[in-house]
């Protein structure tokens, strides 16, 4: 039996005693120290004795480390909360702003089918917008104090838009049955709240064609999200997600994916089915390998953003398929130059991080 050996990592106000194989490097503790406290090993600067340590290195036991997390360790970002508004004193304006009257706010509701309660201070949503039913095409709930969306969402039937974003909504705010039985819904946004999951009852949303759910706290999908035939953009990033389900590959209209930001280890292969995919987005995860089906099988895609991740654009290089896809990135590339009228380029991004910018 191989012995161990011991270090004692400190990290803010945490102190991680962690035990090693004898032959363990700085690169096993960093793999440990990823489980342990959510910080990829590419965002983690440990130093001991006033040096910085590297992958490669050999461990002492009884080493005392100081761990530093630097920025963008694929961490999701937490949920931006509501803040409470300030007033401020200001000049009188000399012609005061007319402001719209609950009865004529229901009548330019009626009128518009645009109902927005944006920015403002309302804890549940008014009764006079389920009377209006089916007029309602655009509902938009954005950062209120909004804390429950009830079942009576269900007799919008017409409504195409909805945004629930800024809201600190979680997995039991929301009545999904009724959201879900929404067949007109085209658009979807529920980023910035505190959703765990989704429902599988999600599959429901068959007009679907845009779904942003970022900056949450996802730690699963359900595998009913292949269900979504019309789904041509999917917004993932900034969660607690470890694997994609197979399923996705189901999605045949999706043209741009993000999954930055989150757990991955690996992407699924059946994303390679997606012959419309044009944007695949997985900065900032724990992908080591990438799938070489995806280059080849999707034929659209022209722009990969893998910086973040322990591969390297030298590995991506060796993938079968990159020819074809380097080629298709290049001419996007040249063709928005073609267009820029002001301003520098940014330069032309090779999608991954090299052997030497590597984070470690």
């Amino acid at each position: 039996m191989e012995a161990e050996l011991r270090v004692s990592v400190r990290h803010g106000q945490q102190t991680l005693d962690i035990s090693l194989p004898s032959s363990a490097r700085v690169s096993d503790l960093m793999e440990r120290l990823q489980a342990l406290t959510n910080v990829l090993p590419r965002g983690q600067k440990l130093i001991h004795k006033g040096k910085i340590l590297t992958p490669d290195m050999t461990l002492a036991s009884g080493s005392k480390i100081m761990m530093m997390a630097t920025q963008g360790t694929h961490q999701g970002s937490a949920p931006e909360m509501k803040k409470p508004s300030v007033l401020l004193k200001s000049k009188p304006a000399e012609k005061p702003a007319t402001k719209i009257k609950p009865p004529e706010r229901v009548e330019v509701w009626k009128s518009t089918g645009y109902v927005s309660l944006r920015d403002t201070e309302v804890l549940e949503i008014p009764a006079t917008v389920w009377a209006l039913g089916q007029s309602i095409i655009i509902l938009d709930l954005t950062s209120t104090m909004l804390r429950t969306v009830p079942a009576e969402l269900s007799c919008l039937s017409k409504l195409k838009r909805l945004s629930l974003s800024g809201n600190s909504l979680d997995d039991t705010s929301i009545h999904w049955k009724s959201l879900c039985s929404l067949q007109s819904l085209e658009l979807l946004e529920l980023t910035a709240n505190c959703l765990t999951s989704l429902p599988c009852e999600i599959q429901g949303l068959s007009s679907l064609r845009l779904l942003n759910v970022s900056r949450n706290k996802l730690t699963t999908l359900p595998d009913e999200i292949g269900m979504l035939s019309r789904l041509e953009r999917l917004n993932l990033s900034n969660n607690s997600l470890r694997e994609i389900p197979s399923s996705i590959g189901h999605c045949s209209a999706l043209t741009n994916l993000n999954l930055s930001s989150n757990f991955l280890t690996l992407v699924p292969p059946s994303i390679s089915e997606l012959r419309k995919l044009k944007s695949l987005l997985v900065a900032n995860n724990a992908l080591k390998e990438f799938p070489a089906s995806i280059l080849k099988g999707c034929g659209e895609l022209n722009s990969l953003d893998l910086h973040g991740n322990p591969i390297t654009i030298e590995a991506l290089r060796e993938i079968d398929g990159w020819e074809e896809f380097d080629a298709r990135r290049k001419a996007k590339y040249d063709k928005q130059m073609v267009f820029q009228v002001m301003g520098p380029s940014d330069g032309f991004d090779e999608g991954a991080d090299t052997q030497e910018t590597r984070h470690w």
